[in-house]
């Protein structure tokens, strides 16, 4: 049942045109899976809260791993990158609010404090570039996090973050390829921040938190200053992440209110032309780029082998009908070990 002020309304699954004996299923196999590591599980339809199961698992903040612990309504969880996502929906709330740069302008430009470290290169790059993760600057987190060559690492204990990130080379011309970059998330934060006149988790508070009655926020800083790290931060509630999801589903609105802009498109052409390997989610108004998708096959096995009845059809009437679900969460999210080098992803 939706706790008190939570602003879930609840549904049994018939209701919403869900099979009851189907979740019952999925919540059997979950339980009976060896080292599952799923900590959380909560299922809306129609705008309604209609299943959650939560589980005993360890949790990270940053590369610390916790003890096992007992997730459950109240409890916050990591979210990772998801971070990144969240930040460009507030990007799109200040572009609606005319308060964001115009996002073909050059990112250099609203930092004039950083005008040491200006190139022709560099001012190529515009605020639609880092939304579509297509900046073209040399930026590499695929090293171990021992590395020093990973740049997301020395993003996350940088005195400077923005500072860091605009000192890195320009390795390919803006808008011609691909380059997942917690470093272009880090700059368009700042910029929110500059054009909102206070700091970001406060500008995140009061024009998407709030109004969705997100009340149990935590926002990791970076190791290296207080400011609030907004490529991989972020600490919500599950009912609260699924409040996100369902604000996107209802184009921006939540329990009648219209809380964020209509969803409008931003093109990322190097994604049309096929040179994205990775997703990126269409919101209001920008993008946001997702982790990158790894194939767990011990995960794939598993879900293969979970086949609710109600969910079998004969293969003519499933043809072009449905796509197998796969489960791609990254390593990192997954793995309880705490050998894992990946940070934030």
């Amino acid at each position: 049942m939706p706790i008190d002020h939570d602003g879930w309304a609840a549904a049994t699954p018939a209701e919403v045109g869900l099979d009851a004996a189907t979740l019952s299923e999925l919540d059997a196999f979950l339980r009976q899976w060896p080292k599952r590591n799923v900590h959380a599980v909560v299922i809306a339809r129609r705008g309604k809260l209609v299943f959650e199961r939560y589980f005993r698992g360890r949790e990270r903040r940053w590369m610390d791993w916790s003890d096992e612990v007992q997730f459950s309504p109240t409890k916050k969880h990591d979210i990772r990158s998801i971070s990144k996502s969240v930040t460009s929906l507030l990007v799109g709330t200040a572009v609606s609010e005319d308060r964001f740069p115009s996002l073909d302008s050059p990112v250099i430009d609203c930092f004039p404090e950083y005008a040491d470290l200006r190139t022709r290169k560099n001012e190529r790059i515009t605020f639609r570039h880092l939304l579509t993760m297509s900046h073209g600057l040399r930026w590499d987190e695929s090293r171990g996090w021992k590395s020093q060559a990973n740049n997301e690492r020395q993003l996350l204990e940088a005195v400077d973050p923005s500072r860091y990130v605009l000192e890195q080379r320009v390795a390919s011309p803006p808008g011609t390829a691909f380059n997942y970059s917690g470093g272009a998330t880090t700059l368009l934060a700042a910029a929110v921040a500059k054009a909102a006149g206070r700091s970001f988790d406060v500008y995140a508070k009061d024009r998407l938190f709030a109004p969705l009655g997100i009340t149990d926020v935590e926002w990791l800083s970076f190791t290296g200053c207080a400011e609030v790290a907004a490529f991989a931060g972020l600490r919500l509630r599950p009912r609260d992440l699924a409040k996100l999801g369902q604000l996107m589903v209802d184009q921006g609105r939540w329990n009648g209110r219209q809380i964020l802009p209509a969803r409008r498109r931003v093109d990322d052409p190097a994604h049309e032309r096929g040179r994205t390997r990775r997703a990126v989610l269409r919101i209001p108004l920008v993008a946001g780029a997702l982790p990158a998708q790894r194939s767990r096959p011990d995960v794939d096995r598993r879900l293969r082998q979970w086949r609710p009845t109600s969910f079998r059809r004969s293969p003519a009437r499933s043809r072009g009908r449905h796509q197998r679900v796969r489960s791609s969460q990254p390593d990192s999210d997954r793995d309880s070990q705490p050998a894992r080098d990946a940070c934030c992803d």
